[in-house]
């Protein structure tokens, strides 16, 4: 973890929140990765076992907020390509670019819905 899980109940005001990795179980849709902007920082969660972990931070002091939704954006590409980075060292295969564009479609979606589809 990049930061302790505490430091978000520190921020009142939620600015954006971005779904990044859903999967479809018996009781609905679970999120295990996403995205959340508050107005001066921004952090990507991970399901980790044994529960969620902050694995990217991004400050925004004095950004703007769709200038820090972009770095936020920036932080969760970035995060994909490290997951797939690990993922490949452990499971000895080789995951390409592909692999790692596919990983942005809940992000672009998400982007796009919330009409900043130019920050793609």
């Amino acid at each position: 973890p990049v930061a302790d899980l505490r430091e978000l109940e520190e921020h009142e005001d939620i600015v954006h929140v971005i779904p990044l990795l859903s999967i479809e179980t018996g009781f609905g849709a679970v999120c295990e990765r996403f995205a959340i902007q508050f107005k001066e920082t921004g952090y990507v969660l991970e399901n980790f076992q044994p529960g969620w972990q902050i694995v990217e931070e991004v400050d925004g002091a004095n950004k703007p907020e769709e200038e820090l939704l972009a770095a936020l954006a920036d932080a969760v590409r970035e995060w994909h390509a490290e997951i797939a980075e690990i993922s490949g060292a452990m499971t000895g295969q080789h995951f390409g670019e592909e692999t790692v564009k596919a990983m942005h479609v809940e992000l672009e979606a998400e982007l796009e819905r919330k009409g900043y589809g130019h920050l793609l």
